[in-house]
């Protein structure tokens, strides 16, 4: 993790197009301001975990509606399609910004 000291007004960016400005300070809450393209989701970890669990809940019952089943038989659920999201988050992001979309999350904050 990088760890970066910034002062209000002052602003990091993320690759080329992600801009973050601390806005303002007061006392242990910082608040931060996003400049990011329209396609780019913004979250707060909070709702941004639980659009991952609901991501991974449709996936499974995805699978389980056409048969599927995990390699030891069992039936699919959430928990497991988010351990395999740690090794793979490809499918399950593609699952989670059509939900973002869906459910008006996108760019909320």
């Amino acid at each position: 993790m990088l760890v970066l000291g910034r002062r209000k007004s002052e602003s990091v960016y993320v690759g080329h197009d992600i801009e973050v400005v601390v806005v303002e300070i007061r006392g242990e809450q910082v608040r931060l301001g996003f400049k990011a393209p329209d396609g780019i989701s913004i979250h707060r970890s909070e709702i941004y975990q639980d659009i991952m669990r609901k991501a991974a809940d449709k996936i499974a019952q995805r699978l389980n509606e056409t048969g599927a089943k995990h390699s030891d038989g069992k039936e699919w659920t959430g928990e497991l399609i988010l351990a395999f999201a740690e090794e793979d988050t490809e499918y399950l992001g593609s699952v989670r910004d059509e939900m973002s979309a869906q459910d008006g999350f996108r760019g909320a904050a």
